[in-house]
């Protein structure tokens, strides 16, 4: 009588989690992978020697690249980022302005990064706007983060984390 009821059991236990990947197929794996990856941040920069000028600018390419296993879901650059430049001392060259605002994400904004695949985000460094009116040797890299905030609309699992990328350098010469 035993055997029986625990038989009952077992095919009640099975026949209830069957229909649940029936109804539910796609719904809970959405909630599985995203938190946890691997990557890296490479900056590339289009001009590695400059002339001095206020009207002068350069363009530095983050790129964002999962070198893990797993697809890996992460917030936008456009607010998630910071650009840093440093003269040759190691102090950091002064920035006249802002680099963004707070914004609301939900889970529509996410980006999924495929094992292998890369973003990438493009930032230009304004002479206007970064004081490189030092000649000689500079560097500059960025740094991106991605972390929830109690103002997110964000239900799915996200990497949260910071990331400093490589650095690139820059010479400013005299025009």
């Amino acid at each position: 009588m035993d055997m029986t009821r625990e038989r009952k059991l077992i095919i009640t236990v099975v026949s209830v989690t069957i229909s649940l990947i029936v109804i539910f197929p796609l719904d809970g794996y959405k909630y599985t992978y995203g938190w946890y990856g691997e990557l890296e941040l490479q900056i590339y920069i289009d001009d590695t020697v400059l002339t001095l000028g206020l009207d002068n600018s350069f363009n530095a390419t983050y790129v964002l690249k999962n070198i893990g296993k797993t697809t890996v879901r992460v917030l936008p650059f456009s607010v998630n980022f910071s650009p840093h430049a440093y003269y040759p001392n190691g102090s950091a060259v002064r920035f006249n302005g802002s680099i963004g605002g707070a914004a609301i994400f939900t889970d529509h904004d996410l980006i999924e990064i495929h094992p292998g695949k890369k973003i990438q985000y493009c930032y230009q460094f304004s002479f206007l706007r970064w004081d490189f009116s030092t000649l000689g040797n500079y560097s500059v890299d960025g740094v991106y983060f991605s972390h929830r905030s109690n103002r997110d609309s964000i239900t799915l699992p996200i990497w949260e984390g910071r990331l400093t990328s490589s650095s690139a350098d820059l010479r400013i010469e005299a025009p």
